[in-house]
């Protein structure tokens, strides 16, 4: 796994246009709150990065004992 940075010829970052048009979008949402997460993050992720971890048909991903932050 790497960082995933691309330079251009003379050394600098190179953004991709896609990225930039993403930037756009969020920035131009007014509907965002930028209000944090709860200090657990959030619920659907976290269960999905136990999916991904033990697998999916593990009972660690919905045992509500298990905690992933």
């Amino acid at each position: 796994m790497g960082i995933g940075a691309y330079k251009d010829d003379n050394g600098k970052a190179y953004v991709f246009p896609v990225v930039r048009e993403a930037e756009n979008k969020i920035v131009a949402d007014l509907t965002l709150d930028k209000e944090y997460l709860p200090i657990d993050g959030d619920q659907d992720f976290t269960r999905g990065a136990r999916g991904v971890s033990f697998g999916w048909d593990h009972p660690l991903v919905k045992d509500p004992r298990c905690v992933s932050l």
